[in-house]
Protein backbone atom coordinates (compact mmCIF):
# COMPACT_ATOMS: atom_id res chain seq x y z
CA UNK A 1 0.00 0.00 0.00
CA UNK A 2 1.19 3.49 -0.70
CA UNK A 3 2.59 5.41 1.88
CA UNK A 4 1.13 9.37 1.86
CA UNK A 5 3.69 11.68 2.07
CA UNK A 6 3.43 15.61 3.87
CA UNK A 7 2.24 18.29 1.40
CA UNK A 8 5.54 20.03 2.06
CA UNK A 9 7.45 17.78 0.66
CA UNK A 10 8.36 16.41 -2.88
CA UNK A 11 9.93 12.75 -3.01
CA UNK A 12 12.17 12.31 -6.43
CA UNK A 13 11.61 8.47 -5.95
CA UNK A 14 8.06 7.15 -5.18
CA UNK A 15 8.97 4.13 -2.62
CA UNK A 16 5.52 2.27 -3.34
CA UNK A 17 7.04 2.03 -7.03
CA UNK A 18 9.87 0.90 -6.51
CA UNK A 19 8.28 -2.53 -5.08
CA UNK A 20 6.56 -2.95 -8.41
CA UNK A 21 9.20 -2.78 -11.10
CA UNK A 22 7.81 -3.61 -14.54
CA UNK A 23 8.05 -3.24 -18.17
CA UNK A 24 5.70 -1.65 -20.20
CA UNK A 25 5.09 -4.56 -22.53
CA UNK A 26 4.19 -6.90 -19.23
CA UNK A 27 2.16 -4.17 -17.90
CA UNK A 28 0.28 -3.80 -20.91
CA UNK A 29 -0.44 -7.81 -21.17
CA UNK A 30 -1.88 -7.01 -17.64
CA UNK A 31 -4.21 -4.83 -18.49
CA UNK A 32 -2.50 -2.51 -15.81
CA UNK A 33 -2.22 1.42 -16.20
CA UNK A 34 1.61 1.90 -15.13
CA UNK A 35 4.41 0.53 -15.50
CA UNK A 36 7.69 1.21 -13.13
CA UNK A 37 11.29 0.72 -14.36
CA UNK A 38 13.31 2.67 -11.59
CA UNK A 39 14.69 4.89 -14.31
CA UNK A 40 14.05 8.64 -14.15
CA UNK A 41 12.05 10.60 -16.46
CA UNK A 42 13.26 13.76 -18.33
CA UNK A 43 12.66 15.91 -15.03
CA UNK A 44 14.36 13.59 -12.24
CA UNK A 45 11.62 11.62 -10.83
CA UNK A 46 11.86 8.49 -10.44
CA UNK A 47 7.83 7.35 -10.62
CA UNK A 48 5.43 4.88 -12.02
CA UNK A 49 4.81 6.10 -15.82
CA UNK A 50 1.38 5.57 -17.78
CA UNK A 51 1.20 2.52 -20.11
CA UNK A 52 -0.72 4.22 -22.75
CA UNK A 53 1.94 7.49 -23.06
CA UNK A 54 4.73 6.58 -21.05
CA UNK A 55 4.02 9.67 -19.13
CA UNK A 56 5.96 10.24 -15.58
CA UNK A 57 2.68 9.99 -12.72
CA UNK A 58 4.55 12.72 -11.22
CA UNK A 59 4.91 14.93 -14.00
CA UNK A 60 1.24 15.02 -14.36
CA UNK A 61 0.69 15.56 -10.67
CA UNK A 62 2.65 18.96 -10.97
CA UNK A 63 1.88 20.21 -14.32
CA UNK A 64 1.08 23.31 -14.81
CA UNK A 65 -0.11 25.71 -17.19
CA UNK A 66 0.80 29.33 -17.16
CA UNK A 67 -2.67 30.62 -18.39
CA UNK A 68 -4.00 30.23 -14.88
CA UNK A 69 -0.87 28.56 -12.72
CA UNK A 70 0.38 31.38 -10.46
CA UNK A 71 3.39 29.05 -9.83
CA UNK A 72 6.59 28.72 -11.30
CA UNK A 73 8.72 25.85 -10.00
CA UNK A 74 7.91 22.70 -8.31
CA UNK A 75 9.50 23.68 -5.16
CA UNK A 76 6.87 26.76 -4.93
CA UNK A 77 4.20 24.61 -6.00
CA UNK A 78 4.37 22.13 -3.43
CA UNK A 79 5.42 24.80 -0.35
CA UNK A 80 1.81 26.34 -1.96
CA UNK A 81 0.02 23.41 -1.60
CA UNK A 82 0.98 23.17 2.27
CA UNK A 83 -0.93 26.41 2.54
CA UNK A 84 -4.93 25.98 2.70
CA UNK A 85 -5.58 29.12 1.60
CA UNK A 86 -3.31 29.56 -1.05
CA UNK A 87 -4.11 26.20 -2.54
CA UNK A 88 -8.11 27.02 -2.70
CA UNK A 89 -7.37 29.62 -4.49
CA UNK A 90 -4.58 27.95 -7.00
CA UNK A 91 -7.77 25.56 -7.47
CA UNK A 92 -10.43 28.10 -7.95
CA UNK A 93 -8.13 29.70 -10.80
CA UNK A 94 -7.81 26.47 -12.34
CA UNK A 95 -11.53 25.58 -12.19
CA UNK A 96 -12.05 28.55 -13.83
CA UNK A 97 -9.44 28.12 -16.52
CA UNK A 98 -11.22 24.79 -17.20
CA UNK A 99 -14.46 25.94 -17.76
CA UNK A 100 -13.20 28.53 -20.04
CA UNK A 101 -11.43 25.66 -22.30
CA UNK A 102 -14.32 23.67 -22.59
CA UNK A 103 -16.32 26.39 -23.75
CA UNK A 104 -13.76 27.09 -27.06
CA UNK A 105 -14.38 25.80 -30.29
CA UNK A 106 -11.45 23.99 -29.85
CA UNK A 107 -12.11 22.15 -27.87
CA UNK A 108 -15.45 21.38 -29.02
CA UNK A 109 -14.04 20.38 -32.34
CA UNK A 110 -10.71 17.88 -30.48
CA UNK A 111 -13.95 16.26 -28.84
CA UNK A 112 -16.15 16.04 -32.01
CA UNK A 113 -13.36 14.66 -33.95
CA UNK A 114 -12.32 12.19 -31.14
CA UNK A 115 -16.70 10.85 -30.90
CA UNK A 116 -16.19 10.18 -34.64
CA UNK A 117 -13.36 8.42 -34.53
CA UNK A 118 -14.78 6.51 -31.66
CA UNK A 119 -19.23 6.40 -32.30
CA UNK A 120 -18.93 2.89 -32.75
CA UNK A 121 -17.05 1.84 -30.18
CA UNK A 122 -18.86 4.44 -27.61
CA UNK A 123 -22.45 3.06 -28.31
CA UNK A 124 -21.45 -0.04 -28.17
CA UNK A 125 -19.83 0.15 -24.60
CA UNK A 126 -22.75 2.23 -23.61
CA UNK A 127 -25.25 -0.61 -24.58
CA UNK A 128 -23.76 -2.75 -22.65
CA UNK A 129 -23.55 -0.51 -19.49
CA UNK A 130 -27.37 0.28 -19.46
CA UNK A 131 -28.09 -3.69 -20.08
CA UNK A 132 -25.98 -4.30 -17.15
CA UNK A 133 -27.30 -1.32 -14.82
CA UNK A 134 -30.63 -0.32 -15.86
CA UNK A 135 -31.62 0.19 -12.38
CA UNK A 136 -28.73 3.06 -12.19
CA UNK A 137 -29.79 4.22 -15.56
CA UNK A 138 -33.37 4.45 -14.58
CA UNK A 139 -32.02 6.17 -11.31
CA UNK A 140 -29.42 8.43 -13.08
CA UNK A 141 -32.09 9.87 -16.05
CA UNK A 142 -34.98 10.63 -13.17
CA UNK A 143 -32.38 13.17 -10.91
CA UNK A 144 -31.30 14.45 -14.24
CA UNK A 145 -34.86 15.23 -15.39
CA UNK A 146 -36.34 15.97 -11.93
CA UNK A 147 -33.93 19.04 -12.15
CA UNK A 148 -34.43 19.88 -15.67
CA UNK A 149 -38.67 19.54 -15.94
CA UNK A 150 -38.35 21.89 -18.85
CA UNK A 151 -36.28 20.12 -20.83
CA UNK A 152 -38.13 16.90 -19.77
CA UNK A 153 -41.15 18.69 -21.06
CA UNK A 154 -39.68 20.01 -24.34
CA UNK A 155 -38.16 16.94 -25.70
CA UNK A 156 -41.07 14.74 -24.30
CA UNK A 157 -43.47 16.74 -26.61
CA UNK A 158 -40.86 16.30 -29.44
CA UNK A 159 -40.34 13.00 -29.69
CA UNK A 160 -43.77 12.45 -29.35
CA UNK A 161 -44.34 14.82 -32.20
CA UNK A 162 -41.41 13.11 -34.30
CA UNK A 163 -43.15 9.83 -33.75
CA UNK A 164 -46.59 10.88 -35.37
CA UNK A 165 -44.44 12.79 -37.85
CA UNK A 166 -46.17 15.98 -36.70
CA UNK A 167 -42.84 18.13 -36.71
CA UNK A 168 -40.97 19.11 -39.84
CA UNK A 169 -37.21 17.65 -40.02
CA UNK A 170 -34.50 20.52 -38.65
CA UNK A 171 -36.13 20.99 -35.16
CA UNK A 172 -35.07 19.90 -32.13
CA UNK A 173 -36.16 20.01 -28.57
CA UNK A 174 -34.37 23.38 -28.01
CA UNK A 175 -36.30 24.89 -30.49
CA UNK A 176 -39.27 24.27 -27.99
CA UNK A 177 -37.71 24.71 -24.82
CA UNK A 178 -38.43 28.11 -24.41
CA UNK A 179 -41.81 27.84 -24.41
CA UNK A 180 -42.01 25.34 -21.65
CA UNK A 181 -39.42 27.89 -19.59
CA UNK A 182 -41.95 30.52 -19.88
CA UNK A 183 -44.85 28.41 -19.14
CA UNK A 184 -43.01 27.61 -15.40
CA UNK A 185 -41.77 31.09 -15.48
CA UNK A 186 -45.50 32.23 -14.91
CA UNK A 187 -47.00 29.53 -13.08
CA UNK A 188 -44.46 30.48 -10.37
CA UNK A 189 -44.87 33.91 -10.39
CA UNK A 190 -48.34 34.20 -11.01
CA UNK A 191 -49.80 30.80 -8.97
CA UNK A 192 -51.91 29.88 -12.45
CA UNK A 193 -50.70 26.75 -13.61
CA UNK A 194 -50.03 27.33 -17.42
CA UNK A 195 -49.85 25.13 -20.47
CA UNK A 196 -47.77 25.18 -24.02
CA UNK A 197 -51.07 24.89 -25.91
CA UNK A 198 -50.61 24.22 -29.97
CA UNK A 199 -52.54 26.95 -31.64
CA UNK A 200 -54.03 24.34 -34.14
CA UNK A 201 -54.37 20.94 -32.66
CA UNK A 202 -52.68 18.39 -33.42
CA UNK A 203 -55.48 15.95 -33.67
CA UNK A 204 -58.31 18.79 -34.22
CA UNK A 205 -61.84 17.96 -35.60
CA UNK A 206 -61.95 19.93 -38.84
CA UNK A 207 -57.87 20.73 -38.89
CA UNK A 208 -54.87 19.15 -37.88
CA UNK A 209 -51.75 21.32 -37.15
CA UNK A 210 -47.75 20.73 -36.29
CA UNK A 211 -45.82 20.78 -33.41
CA UNK A 212 -43.11 23.97 -34.48
CA UNK A 213 -42.86 26.62 -32.62
CA UNK A 214 -45.27 29.36 -34.57
CA UNK A 215 -47.87 26.74 -33.48
CA UNK A 216 -46.96 27.09 -29.97
CA UNK A 217 -48.84 29.62 -27.50
CA UNK A 218 -48.34 29.57 -23.32
CA UNK A 219 -51.56 30.34 -22.17
CA UNK A 220 -53.51 29.26 -18.56
CA UNK A 221 -54.80 25.59 -17.79
CA UNK A 222 -58.25 26.64 -17.62
CA UNK A 223 -58.18 28.52 -20.91
CA UNK A 224 -56.76 24.91 -22.41
CA UNK A 225 -59.02 22.55 -20.77
CA UNK A 226 -61.71 24.82 -22.25
CA UNK A 227 -60.14 24.50 -25.80
CA UNK A 228 -59.76 21.52 -25.89
CA UNK A 229 -58.88 20.40 -29.28
CA UNK A 230 -60.71 23.38 -31.22
CA UNK A 231 -59.24 25.45 -33.40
Amino acid sequence: MSKKLPLDHEPSINHWAMVHIISRKDAKAQGLMFYFTGKPCKHGHIDKRYVGDRKCFRCGQIRERPAYCPIKGKERYWKMKSDPKRYAEFQKKQKEYNKEYHRTNEYKAKERERYRKNRADRIARAKIWAENNRDKRRKIAMDYWRRRPDEARAQSSARRAMTRQQTLSGFTWKDFLPFYERSRHLTDTTGVKHHVDHIVPLKGENVCGLHVPWNLQVITATENLRKSNRF
